[in-house]
């Protein structure tokens, strides 16, 4: 998949989450959570990711509020392990998750 030459995203988002960029070995989505810690247009100020028989990596890079109840801020990073239950994100701020591909 190439990449766009101006930086912007053009895939569409739903309930939050953006698919970046997917092959057969991984995932890589940006997940908004309110105002996305001002990054652009508004999404839902929770956001639920379902649980999965693999681990997410994810990386605050905007804003603050808290996963599954803990508080995150912008330069965070955390490991959810594999079959966690939902992973509930709370607040404004914008996040990179990755992880395998579930059949």
């Amino acid at each position: 998949m190439a990449s766009p030459k101006s930086g912007t995203i053009a895939a569409p988002q739903k309930d939050g989450v953006t698919e970046l960029v997917s092959c057969d070995r991984y995932v890589v989505d940006r997940v908004r959570v309110g105002d996305g810690g001002n990054a652009g247009d508004a999404a839902p100020h929770a956001v639920t990711l379902p649980s999965i028989p693999t681990f997410l990596c994810a990386s605050v890079i905007a804003g603050a509020d808290t996963a599954a109840g803990e508080p995150v801020e912008k330069g965070d990073h955390f490991v959810v392990p594999a079959n966690f239950n939902e992973l509930e994100l709370a607040g404004d701020m914008a996040l990179i998750v990755s992880h395998v591909p579930v059949a």
